[in-house]
């Protein structure tokens, strides 16, 4: 469970990066949006499968 949780917290710090790097500058515009969103879903999704492997194992 321990384990888990800290592969949780990592996830959840790549996330922040991940948002931070393809927020950039403000003018931006919808296309820095949608691949903020589209790197939020694949942290989402990476995290779902290592907390699975961890339980699994």
């Amino acid at each position: 469970m321990i384990v888990v949780l800290l592969g949780g917290a990592v996830a959840g710090v790549g996330l922040l990066l991940l948002v931070t790097v393809l927020a950039g500058p403000p003018d931006g515009g919808v296309a820095t949006a949608a691949e903020a969103v589209v790197a939020v879903e694949l942290v989402l999704l990476r995290g779902r499968q290592l907390a699975v492997g961890v339980h699994a194992g």
